[in-house]
């Protein structure tokens, strides 16, 4: 199973078709229904029942959607986050007040700010990996 599974489940899912599914996501017929089959048989279940006009789902099927939703959500959080262009900047909480109020602070929305207290500074850098520091403190890592 891959998340372009659990994509195209939803889509039946929602369509309560497998051939309108296979349309709006530009797929054969077949190719949706062996992906469909292949989760059934993965998980044991039966997700939908076929019919000549289309699909019903199972309690089964209700269940693997919230599911599915909730990963395919998550995914692409995850996707957005690891990929995003903003510049992550830890600023010691004092520091961020006053620069915000002054505002010094360039481009605020394309940056990630993550606020500590100046006693934690330190301490956040073994937590992550930063574009930029600002805080009063001398940092412990010569690479800041």
């Amino acid at each position: 199973m891959n998340i372009n599974d659990l994509i195209i489940f939803i889509e039946v899912y929602q369509k309560e078709s497998i051939n309108q599914a296979a349309k709006a996501l530009g797929y054969a017929q077949s190719n949706i229904s062996q992906r469909i089959k292949a989760l059934e048989t993965l998980y044991d279940a039966t997700f939908f029942i076929r019919y000549h006009h289309g699909i019903s789902s199972t309690g089964q099927g209700d269940l693997f959607y919230q599911y599915a939703q909730k990963i395919v959500k998550e995914t692409k959080d995850i996707q957005q986050k690891l990929t995003s262009k903003k510049k992550t900047v830890l600023c010691s909480e004092l520091l961020f007040n006053v620069l915000y109020e002054q505002r010094v602070l360039e481009d605020i929305q394309a940056t990630d700010f993550i606020i500590a207290s100046s006693s934690t500074i330190n301490k956040k850098l073994t937590e992550d990996v930063y574009d930029q520091i600002i805080s009063f403190n001398q940092m412990e890592k010569p690479e800041y």
